[in-house]
């Protein structure tokens, strides 16, 4: 049973990131000052990074704390360009499209297909739920809290302090919580998930 949710977990994220990165992308790079500036800072990024590597391996330890400093330097402007660029269609558009397909894919065309997404069905599993509210809250946890998230995110977006507390520990809090989720899945007798037991539910073979 383990296997075949995290086979159909990992195979229908899949598709769900394949279908986002399909439909964001065109819109993203339409926003063309958006996405040059977040190009050339990612790259930025990536060199630092690779740099901080590379002098950390030679036991440089003046340049390393240099490059160190300037690491955090550009991860703090990552933020003030998020901020900055909060509304804009590159953000936006893979903000509302992730949530909007996540709940489409993952919450209702399971409500109304026997509580199986494509690859539930194949692997020959289902989520049992007693009602509808214990399976709604099932999902909202199983998927990582992303309408919470995007509430929070919408909130974070008036002021920078918010958006700051936002990326610096909603994001952590949320991956905690699947990192812990997945454990107890793991360890778990009845093969139940932290969100199953919090909700009420259970996935069973048909």
């Amino acid at each position: 049973m383990k296997i075949k949710r995290i086979s159909a977990y990992i195979l229908d994220s899949l598709i769900l990131l394949m279908l986002v990165s399909f439909l964001i992308t065109p819109i993203q790079l339409n926003d063309k000052k958006v996405f040059t500036e977040f190009k050339e800072h990612s790259k930025e990024i990536l060199d630092v990074t690779a740099d901080y590597i590379k002098v950390v391996s030679s036991n440089d330890v003046k340049k390393s704390l240099e490059l160190e400093k300037k690491v955090k330097s550009l991860g703090e402007n990552s933020k003030k360009l998020q901020y900055k660029h909060r509304y804009s269609l590159y953000f936006l558009s893979q903000k509302i499209l992730t949530v909007l397909l996540t709940i489409v894919y993952f919450v209702i065309f399971p409500l109304f297909n026997n509580g199986q997404t494509l690859f539930k069905k194949i692997f020959k599993i289902k989520v049992e739920y007693d009602t509808i509210l214990k399976y709604l809250l099932r999902e909202e946890m199983a998927r990582n809290f992303v309408l919470t998230s995007l509430i929070l995110y919408f909130i974070a977006s008036f002021n920078y302090s918010l958006f700051s507390l936002y990326l610096g520990y909603i994001t952590p809090i949320t991956l905690s919580f699947m990192i812990i989720n997945f454990i107890v899945f793991l360890v778990n007798k009845d093969n139940k998930a932290l969100h199953d037991i919090i909700a009420g539910t259970n996935v069973v073979e048909v």
